[in-house]
C-alpha cells in the first residue's frame, strides 16, 4: 500500500468512517399517540418506538404485566365546544407536524421536532371536523367530510405557500385551503374505507350504507386524481 493511499485510510477511520465492524449510534425513533382519554379533551403520547421490540421486553412484560402510557403527556388538548363525546376535533399528521382541525376555529400545529405549537389556517367554514377522512398526498393534505344539515360534502385540500401580505406589505409564507370540487351526486355521505394509490396521486374511497339496500345506488368505489383535479 502507498504511503498516499495509508494516509486517506488513516484520516477516514480518525473520523469515524473506518472499520465496517464500527456502528452508528441509531436515531431514537417515536410514535406520537392521540387519544381522548380525559374528561376535557384529547392527549398526545410521545413513546419510543423501541418499546415496541420485541428484543427489549423485560421479564415483567412476559410474565403479563400491564405496560403505560408515559407520564406526562407531550401535549393536552381540551376541546373547544363540550366534552370529548362531542364531535368538533379531527386530528391529521404531514411531515413532523400534527395538525389538529376545529370548526369554526383556527387549527393548532404540533411540531414533533421541537415541541413547538403554532396557529394554523382556519379551517373552511363548510368542513365538519370529526365527520370526514383526511389523506396525505405528498405535502398536501385532502379533508372531505359531510355536513348533515345542510345535506352536502365539503371537499378542500391545505398546502403550504405564498399567503396575504403583512402589516407592512412584506411577502409571508403559511398553510392555506383550497376548495375543490364535491364529489358526484351517486357519492354517499360516509366514506367506509380509503387508501391511497402507488402512483402516489390517486386517492380511492369506497362508500356504503347498510341501513339502505344495495340496489338504491349507496353504494361504491371512487378515485380522485390528485394531479389533474378530477
Amino acid at each position: 500500500m502507498s504511503n498516499k493511499r495509508r494516509g486517506h485510510d488513516d484520516q477516514r477511520q480518525h473520523a469515524g468512517g473506518g472499520s465496517s465492524g464500527e456502528k452508528r449510534p441509531r436515531r431514537n425513533k417515536h410514535l406520537y399517540l392521540v387519544l381522548d382519554d380525559w374528561a376535557n379533551g384529547y392527549s398526545i403520547h410521545k413513546i419510543q418506538a423501541d418499546s415496541f421490540d420485541s428484543d427489549s421486553d423485560s421479564d415483567d412484560q412476559h410474565s403479563g404485566a400491564a405496560r403505560h402510557l408515559p407520564e406526562p403527556p407531550a401535549l393536552r388538548l381540551e376541546c373547544p365546544v363540550g366534552t370529548v363525546p362531542h364531535s368538533g376535533m379531527s386530528f391529521s399528521a404531514l411531515g413532523t407536524n400534527i395538525f389538529t382541525f376545529m370548526n369554526q376555529r383556527c387549527s393548532l400545529i404540533y411540531d414533533t421536532k421541537t415541541a413547538a405549537m403554532t396557529i394554523g389556517a382556519h379551517a373552511p367554514a363548510d368542513m365538519v371536523c370529526g365527520f370526514g377522512i383526511t389523506v396525505v398526498v405528498g405535502e398536501m393534505l385532502y379533508a372531505l367530510s359531510y355536513h348533515f344539515h345542510e345535506k352536502q360534502h365539503s371537499f378542500g385540500v391545505m398546502s403550504w405557500g405564498s399567503t396575504a401580505a403583512d402589516a407592512l406589505q412584506h411577502p409571508t409564507e403559511g398553510w392555506s385551503w383550497k376548495t375543490l370540487p364535491p364529489p358526484p351526486p351517486t357519492f354517499h355521505r360516509c366514506v367506509n374505507s380509503y387508501a391511497l394509490h402507488p402512483d402516489g396521486c390517486t386517492i380511492f374511497m369506497s362508500t356504503a350504507n347498510f341501513m339502505t339496500a344495495p340496489s338504491k345506488g349507496c353504494m361504491g368505489t371512487y378515485s380522485f386524481n390528485t394531479k389533474d383535479s378530477v
